[in-house]
């Protein structure tokens, strides 16, 4: 595992190049496609959350991707998953397959987080 991530590090700064200029960084506001009216459904397996339906997803995060972890009472991970918002989304749900499957009895909160569009 250590080795290919030095690779994929090597492989970046190879891709830099080596010149003359101007180091900067900054800042930016960013805006929220939507702040809050999710709902949250949990399809189980065997006791286990298989995977969770998003939905009241509005048109303003068509596009974007979703990205969600359930965590504990501890707020540690104890599963996760990503997936695509459609294009057309308005009012919409995703569902998203978690990996690993948490136990149901486990699961305390849903973490959302939308990047883009």
């Amino acid at each position: 595992m250590l080795a290919g991530v030095a690779v994929a590090v090597y492989a970046a700064a190879a891709a830099l190049g080596i010149g003359t200029g101007t180091l900067q960084s900054g800042n930016a506001s960013m805006t929220r496609c939507q702040t809050g009216g999710f709902t949250f459904t949990n399809t189980l397996s065997g006791g286990n959350i298989a995977s969770v339906s998003v939905g009241g997803i509005t048109a303003a995060c068509a596009s974007g991707s979703l990205s969600l972890t359930v965590t504990n009472s501890s707020k540690a991970s104890i599963g996760a998953g990503t997936a695509a918002i459609p294009s057309g989304c308005s009012g919409c749900s995703v569902s998203v397959t978690l990996s690993p499957q948490p136990a149901s009895a486990s699961a305390v909160a849903d973490v959302l987080a939308i990047a883009g569009p």
